[in-house]
């Protein structure tokens, strides 16, 4: 029961009172609990001090009350204690300054410039008050139905406006290495709070000081040439879609706005040139500009491109009607960071290049080059999609992402074990498809968890899984790879497929004073086949679902909206053209009895014996496809060309101090500047395709 004689307190809504931040802990899974964060500031001292309690939510509320008063004034009384110590603080400037009393006040009107506020019963439950706290401000910047904590004792009391949900920054570390003309992305994990609106202030300093004033503010610093050698410091401020800012970033004990700051542990290094890329760069600038783009380009080089107005590219480029994808295996960390990587499959690549902090601002700083409306990423590690590429590429490109993760191999059983895929437990890396927002809008996604799984599932699809058998899979295997039927077999479950259907949005320049533009539909699918020499059956068979699949979501968007669906599919296959994989993606089938006839893929690239995407020493083919349904009047301008063995070793091998001392087994001399390498971050090349469509109107499927 309180103390208080009135139940009733009017706050003055010209008062500003001090946040106290309100949200469901995600510490114990198996209990609903309530954190309460909030900073006081103790009348002998100029700073605010920080408080974090954390209760059941079914604790009554008097009970979490009566806690918070005994740990503040604990806490309180050895800051006191502290100051007469240390300073000329006098005792009396330190006493009587404890709290007797907490309650929490709900204002339920405004008027007369005043909050009346009744204390809410301290019978009820700690969470059934505090977790539906409403955060709609008004133009006063309290809402009009608010909750307050208010804190007595011997002085004023002490108000705070409970924030529910506050914007809150769970990680921010500067994880990669930081390269002149590179990109520098915080890896960051965000809760209720907007990327848009957080602040991030960069500094840089070539002394233990820092400047007062950054550098440079936005979410992506790209350090330049007069920053090498300089340390980098990173300083967040977390706001909601709102513009309300959340609680400081980090656990300092005092307030700050900026919270803890992050500071990088390598000073800003020489960013690599890349002639290649940057080449490619201008390439794709040029070919932007192209009146008639029907393959123009085919036979021009990305080298002859050095003299592109980069500027008028850019100004046409909106006036192209027309969809960029691109397609890239990026080498997982999962993998790389492995010993048989580092030791066996990559022993060519000096570790420093085999580092994903080294390879990530190389890898993002390409896919931004390319200005792409589609990006299909394989072997993406799940951190590194939510935590770098995800909020990179919504900063930076307004690109949303969906990712789907391979699925995991467990163990069941003890005689003996028996490894099998579990459905519902995620590998550590898989899929990544990003789209622009301003071309594209996300009708529905429908992701096969696993390929092998759906063909058993699937009538239209079951006897081909029934087919498999270990003579089959086994006939043309090399020695070096392990001939475990079983194994294979289960492996090539924990593969499956990002899809989605699009509806594409017309080009602002190009509708105005023409005609209305075609609503066209969109079938994109992107995914990465199982690897292994055993499993060319597996391939084929994933291959067949792949197929079946976006026809089949093709024929059912025909038949909702009425309009013509094309198809657009991406990802790595591991077989080359001449593979069954590769070209069952290019055959028909039926999808029902009602549709006997499948859309036909074409690819995108053409199968030139020398042509690669994939190289390591002893192995270089054409792993990766970018394919599409021409039969829907969806045609190919051009795709980026992609650089010779010769051309990558050219380009590396000038400068022959940084010539490559293979680890373990020697490398063939012709091997020694294959993928990855200090250009060229990824074991693949990147595929990048222009696409348009030549029909006049929208038609039935």
């Amino acid at each position: 029961m309180s103390t208080l004689a009135a139940t009733t307190v009017c706050i003055p809504s010209t008062l500003e009172p001090q946040p106290a931040y309100v949200y469901r802990s995600k510490s114990y899974e198996s209990s609903s609990r309530v954190c309460l964060e909030l900073f006081i500031q103790h009348p002998a001292g100029n700073s605010l001090t920080r408080f974090r309690f954390e209760r059941l939510a079914s604790e009554l509320l008097s009970a979490s009350l009566d806690r918070i008063v005994i740990s503040l004034n604990k806490t309180l009384e050895e800051k006191s204690k502290k100051r007469l110590k240390v300073s000329n603080v006098t005792d009396a400037q330190t006493q009587g300054f404890f709290i007797s009393e907490a309650q929490i006040l709900e204002g339920v009107d405004n008027e007369d410039s005043q909050i009346r506020c009744f204390e809410v019963p301290k019978s009820r439950a700690l969470g059934d008050v505090l977790l539906p706290v409403s955060d709609t401000l008004s133009s006063n910047g309290l809402s009009s139905r608010s909750l307050f904590l208010r804190l007595y004792g011997p002085t004023e009391p002490l108000t705070f406006r409970l924030i529910s949900n506050p914007a809150r920054i769970h990680t921010c570390r500067l994880d990669t290495l930081p390269m002149t003309n590179y990109p520098v992305v915080p890896f960051v994990e965000l809760e209720d709070a907007s990327l848009m609106h957080c602040e991030f202030l960069w500094f840089v300093s070539k002394s233990t000081s820092w400047p007062s004033e950054p550098c440079h503010t936005g979410f992506i610093f790209t350090p330049r040439p007069e920053h090498l050698g300089c340390r980098l410091r990173l300083r967040v401020c977390p706001r909601n879609a709102n513009g309300q800012m959340g609680l400081p970033y980090g656990t300092m004990r005092q307030w700050s706005k900026y919270g803890e700051p992050i500071d990088c542990k390598w000073p800003v290094a020489l960013g690599p040139k890349q002639p290649f890329h940057e080449h490619s760069f201008d390439y794709k600038l040029w070919v932007s500009v192209l009146a008639d783009a029907v393959r123009v380009a085919e036979n021009v080089t990305v080298f002859d491109k050095q003299q592109v107005d980069r500027s008028k590219a850019f100004e046409t480029r909106a006036a192209v009607d027309r969809l960029r994808v691109v397609s890239y295996n990026l080498l997982a960390d999962l993998y790389s960071s492995t010993e048989a990587a580092r030791d066996i499959i990559f022993r060519h690549c000096p570790l420093e290049y085999l580092d994903q902090k080294y390879r990530l601002p190389l890898i993002l700083r390409e896919v931004l080059s390319y200005h792409a409306d589609l990006i299909c990423l394989q072997e993406v590690d799940g951190s590194v999609f939510s935590k770098y590429f995800k909020p990179a590429l919504d900063y930076a490109a307004g690109m949303n992402g969906i990712y789907l993760s391979k699925r995991a191999l467990t163990q069941v059983g003890n005689d003996p074990p028996r490894t099998t895929v579990s459905l519902d437990v995620e590998k550590g890396e898989g899929c990544a498809l990003f789209y622009n927002r301003s071309r594209l809008e996300l009708i529905r996604d429908a992701n096969i968890l696993s390929l092998m799984t759906y063909a058993e599932n699937e009538p239209m699809l079951s006897e081909l899984v029934q087919s498999i058998s270990e003579e089959v899979t086994t006939k043309h295997v090399p020695e070096i790879f392990s001939r475990d039927f079983e194994t294979s077999r289960v492996k090539s479950y924990t593969h499956g497929l990002v899809t989605a259907l699009f509806r594409l949005k017309p080009v602002p320049s190009v509708a105005v004073n023409k005609e209305p533009p075609v609503d066209r539909l969109l079938v994109v699918g992107n995914t990465h086949f199982y690897f292994h020499p055993v499993a060319d059956y597996f391939r084929y068979v994933q291959a067949r679902v792949v197929r079946y699949h976006l026809n089949k979501m093709a024929v059912a968007a025909s038949a909702e909206f009425g309009l013509s669906v094309s198809i657009l599919l991406c990802g790595d296959i591991n077989q080359s053209p001449e593979g069954p994989a590769y070209q069952a993606l290019l055959e028909t089938e039926a999808i029902s009895s009602t549709h006997p006839v499948s859309l036909s893929l074409k690819s995108a690239y053409g199968s030139n014996a020398d042509s690669f995407t994939n190289w390591v020493p002893g192995f270089y083919a054409l792993l990766d496809v970018i394919m599409y349904s021409p039969a829907t009047g969806m045609t190919c301008l051009q795709t980026l060309p992609l650089c010779s063995r010769d051309e990558i070793t050219r380009l590396l091998s000038h400068d022959a101090e940084c010539k490559p001392v293979p680890r373990g087994e020697p490398v063939d001399e012709q091997d020694l500047y294959a993928l990855p390498n200090a250009q060229f971050p990824s074991d693949h090349l990147s595929l990048v395709a222009d696409f348009t469509w030549h029909d006049k109107e929208s038609s039935g499927h």
